[in-house]
């Protein structure tokens, strides 16, 4: 009895985690196809608004943030990587104590 309930717990998630994914695959290709190509005149609409609130999808939210945002202080991919690193040991020593 209680392995069946598992089973079933196990495939109630399985199918919630497939029904997330293709909901982000379509998110993605409305942002791709309706969206990013005509960034500047869609970007304050509410159909973006819209998109917003519904969550970016992983594969391309460095591509709408930066285009929301931008890069004003010019941070490199290497600075980028240099300033994670160095949060990240501080975590770990904030961690520790």
């Amino acid at each position: 009895m209680y392995i069946k309930k598992e089973q079933e717990k196990r495939r109630l998630l399985d199918r919630k985690l497939q029904q997330q994914m293709q909901k982000e695959e379509k998110l993605a290709k409305t942002w791709e196809k309706e969206i990013l190509d005509d960034w500047d005149n869609l970007k304050s609409t509410a159909r973006v608004r819209e998109l917003w609130t519904e969550g970016i999808p992983k594969r391309i939210r460095s591509i709408v943030w930066y285009r929301a945002v931008g890069n004003k202080s010019v941070v490199t991919k290497d600075l980028f990587n240099i300033m994670a690193e160095r949060g990240r040991k501080l975590s770990e020593l904030l961690h520790k104590h």
